[in-house]
């Protein structure tokens, strides 16, 4: 059953309660959370696509990431992404259309291109990515139940790499303990923080977020 938007800013209020004892440092990650996740990974594509531009020897290539990495609106990106469908760099592309309607809240239409991100992408890095922003849409959209079973299921899925699969473990218990599944929400977190020897930051935030429910 979908919750109204009363009922989900009321069950929001309990991640708050989670870490009102924290440092503010601390207290401002736990809090915004989501907006790392959703913006620190396309970052690092960022990155990558501006290393891809200066080791390029194709000049199709370098003009693609030239027009990806120049394209700032929702309208330019979705004329990059029709012209270029071939080419890696329109990853980064979708991901970043479907952020800017994340962004504007239009969730069914950013996890409609999350979707095409999952489908088509090149690699099973920014098809993870895909996974868990389409998961954060649909929470956003009042789908909380269908978002923490997309996300259980990429936490478990071994083909996607461990970074990955540790936001999505961690992701997964924020949700289950929101919408009241402590149960749930304990097991995905102590599932993320076993994997702290294969990567960082998650493990460390559901060693936190444990502390409270414990």
């Amino acid at each position: 059953m979908v919750k109204s938007k009363k009922e989900q800013k009321k069950a929001f209020k309990s991640v708050d309660k989670l870490s009102k004892e924290l440092d503010a440092v601390d207290n401002f990650v736990l809090k915004h959370w989501k907006r790392y996740a959703i913006f620190g990974l396309i970052i690092i594509i960022a990155l990558g696509v501006i290393m891809f531009i200066y080791e390029s020897r194709h000049a199709s290539s370098l003009k693609v990431s030239e027009d990806v990495i120049t394209a700032t609106t929702i309208s330019e990106l979705q004329d990059v992404i029709k012209k270029y469908p071939d080419y890696s760099s329109i990853d980064l592309a979708r991901l970043r259309l479907a952020s800017k309607l994340y962004d504007e809240e239009k969730y069914d239409e950013a996890a409609k291109v999350y979707n095409n991100e999952i489908k088509y992408a090149f690699s099973k890095y920014t098809a993870g990515i895909g996974e868990l922003n389409r998961a954060y849409a649909l929470e956003e959209a009042g789908k909380s139940n269908e978002a923490v079973e997309q996300l259980k299921a990429l936490a478990e899925n071994a083909q996607y790499p461990a970074i990955i699969r540790c936001e999505a473990y961690y992701s997964a218990g924020i949700i289950y303990e929101v919408i009241g599944n402590t149960a749930q929400a304990k097991s995905m977190l102590e599932k993320c923080l076993a994997d702290k020897d294969k990567c960082q930051f998650w493990p460390d935030m559901a060693d936190k977020v444990l502390s409270r429910l414990n």
